[in-house]
């Protein structure tokens, strides 16, 4: 991956998306999960560079005009990126997608796969780029799951500590726009 890209990503403010991403606990009942990723998906659009855009399609939630690339990001905010003593982790395991049982691919399409992987943990970010997601993507169960370790990513942020708690309201907010949503009697 280019320098000037890992810079630009490196300029996002992760802290703050971070501690939002972990700030998210009341989206983590199975009814709401689908919110917590779409809400930090936003807030990595809001608190980037201005250039990155949020386009919420099959395998790709960004496009970066600026450098002529896609972006897909994972939030893994219940997974750490380091140990007790600043470490990376041996390895990061990160579900790409999941089939619905329609996969029975033995090998990732590369349309499926967006140039540059984002992965946001509660104290990191790292990025994957697209050819190691093809190289290291296994077909497992409903989907594919690629196995990295520290050797196979760029460190964008971290170690970070959370700095700040944010109160969002947003399983609320879904609840109220989904009651304003029916239709009367």
């Amino acid at each position: 991956m280019e320098n000037k890209v890992i810079n630009s990503l490196k300029k996002f403010n992760w802290q703050k998306i971070t501690d939002y991403g972990r700030s998210l606990d009341e989206l983590n009942d199975a009814q709401y999960r689908f919110a917590k990723g779409l809400a930090v998906e936003f807030a990595v659009e809001k608190l980037a560079d201005g250039n990155i855009k949020y386009v919420g399609e099959a395998h790709r939630d960004y496009v970066w005009p600026k450098y002529k690339l896609t972006g897909e990001l994972k939030s893994q905010f219940s997974a750490k990126m380091f140990d007790r003593r600043g470490k990376m982790k041996k390895d990061f395991d990160i579900k790409l997608n999941n089939s619905n049982g329609t996969n029975k691919q033995s090998k990732l399409d590369s349309s499926h796969v967006a140039d540059i992987l984002i992965v946001c943990r509660k104290d990191g970010v790292f990025v994957v780029d697209k050819e190691a997601v093809l190289k290291k993507a296994k077909s497992q169960g409903d989907g594919w799951v690629l196995k990295v370790t520290p050797e196979d990513v760029t460190l964008i942020a971290g170690p970070l500590t959370q700095q700040e708690t944010f109160t969002p309201g947003i399983k609320n907010a879904i609840n109220e726009a989904i009651k304003q949503s029916i239709p009367s009697i």
